[in-house]
C-alpha cells in the first residue's frame, strides 16, 4: 500500500487511468535494468526513478568526461574523471530516495550479466556499440527477459521491444553488423540532447506499459524516426526461422575485452581492492579520482580508471600501458 507521501509524490500518474495506484504499485514491485548510462541511459534511467520503478539496476563500465555533459544527464561539472555508475547513483538516490538502485561499473560480459541481471523484469538498451546489443539480445532469448532495443545517431534514432519467442530477436532482422562501422557512424554523426531524451520516453513508456500490464506498441515492430521531419515510420518484424541466435543463444564470440575508437575495457574477472591498487601503481601515475566504486589515475594524455567490480578502462590507451597495469593489479 501507498502511504500519504508517496501518494501525493503520484499524485498526478495515479490520476490517470491507465495508471491509477495499483500501476504505481506494480512499478513498485518492478526490476528495471538499464544497460549503458550514457545519453540515453542518463534520460531512461531518471525517468524510471522518478516514475516509482521499485529497484533500478545500472551497468556503465565508463567514466565521465567533459563531452558527456551537455547531453548525459545526470551527470555535473563536478563529476568528471568519476566512474558513471557512481554518478548516476548519487544522483538518481537524490532525486528518488524512496527507490532501491543498484549501480555496477562494470563491462557488459556474460558473467556480469549472469551475476547482475537475471531477476529483472526488463532491459533498457543504453549501449553505443552493437556487440554489447547482441549479449544483451542473447541474455533475453535465454532468460525470456524482455528487451527495449534504442539506438540513436544526429536526429535519427530506432526502437523496437523485443521479446522472443513472441516477437523477433534482435539478430533476426539486426543480424552481423560491423562494430567498428557502428562505432565510426556514431562518432562522425554525433548526437544531440533532444534526440536520446526522445528516443529515451520512448522506450521507457514501452518499458513502463509494459510493467503495468498494457500492451507495448513496438512488440514486433521497428519504430525509425528522424526529428529533422517528425514523421517517424515503423516496420513489422518477423521471426527469422534461420535466425541461429534464436535457435542457440551462445554466449561463446562474447570476449571479456572491449576496444573502442581510443579506449579499452577489460574484465578482470575478480573484485579489486582500491587501497591496494593506489598502493601498487599509484607511485607512476596520477591520482584524479578517488570514489567508492572506483580509482582513476592518469599518465600523460592516457587516463585509467579500475572499479572495485573488477573492470579495467584505459583511454587513450599505448599497449605497454595496459600490459603494465594489468600485472601489477593481477600479481
Amino acid at each position: 500500500m501507498l502511504n500519504e507521501v508517496l501518494k501525493e509524490y503520484f499524485n498526478r500518474q495515479i490520476r490517470m487511468y491507465e495508471i491509477g495506484e495499483e500501476g504505481i504499485e506494480r512499478l513498485r514491485k518492478s526490476h528495471v535494468a538499464v544497460v549503458g548510462v550514457g545519453g540515453l541511459g542518463s534520460f531512461s534511467s531518471l525517468l524510471l526513478a522518478l516514475n516509482g520503478v521499485g529497484r533500478l539496476t545500472l551497468i556503465e563500465p565508463d567514466i565521465v568526461e567533459l563531452s558527456n555533459l551537455n547531453r548525459q544527464i545526470l551527470y555535473y561539472p563536478m563529476d568528471v574523471w568519476l566512474f558513471k555508475a557512481e554518478a548516476a547513483y548519487n544522483r538518481l538516490k537524490r532525486y528518488a530516495p524512496h527507490i532501491d538502485v543498484r549501480a555496477y561499473p562494470v563491462l557488459l560480459t556474460p558473467r556480469t550479466m549472469e551475476m547482475f541481471l537475471r531477476d529483472v523484469d526488463i532491459i533498457l538498451d543504453g549501449l553505443d556499440n552493437m556487440s554489447s546489443r547482441y549479449l544483451v539480445n542473447r541474455f533475453s532469448i535465454r532468460h525470456g527477459i524482455p528487451y527495449v532495443f534504442t539506438g540513436v545517431g544526429g536526429f535519427e534514432y530506432n526502437i523496437s521491444f523485443i521479446h522472443p519467442p513472441e516477437t523477433p530477436c534482435l539478430e533476426c532482422f539486426y543480424r552481423n553488423m560491423d562494430d567498428q562501422y557502428v562505432v565510426k557512424y556514431i562518432r562522425e554523426r554525433g548526437i544531440i540532447n533532444f534526440t536520446v531524451g526522445h528516443a529515451a520516453s520512448i522506450q521507457v513508456a514501452e518499458a513502463i506499459k509494459y510493467l503495468i500490464g498494457m500492451s507495448p506498441s513496438l512488440r514486433g515492430r521497428l519504430m525509425i524516426g528522424d526529428l529533422k521531419n517528425l514523421s517517424p515510420e515503423y516496420m513489422d518484424v518477423k521471426r527469422d526461422p534461420e535466425c541461429s541466435a534464436c535457435a542457440s543463444p551462445t554466449y561463446d564470440e562474447f570476449p571479456s575485452k572491449f576496444y573502442g575508437v581510443d579506449t579499452v575495457i577489460i574484465d578482470l574477472e575478480k573484485d579489486i581492492d582500491l587501497d591496494n591498487v593506489i598502493d601498487r601503481i599509484g607511485k607512476d601515475l596520477i591520482l584524479v579520482r578517488r570514489g567508492e566504486l572506483g580509482v582513476v589515475f592518469s599518465k600523460g594524455k592516457t587516463v585509467i580508471g579500475i572499479s572495485r567490480y573488477g573492470t579495467l578502462i584505459i583511454k587513450n590507451a599505448e599497449g605497454y600501458l595496459v600490459d603494465e597495469i594489468m600485472s601489477k593489479i593481477l600479481d
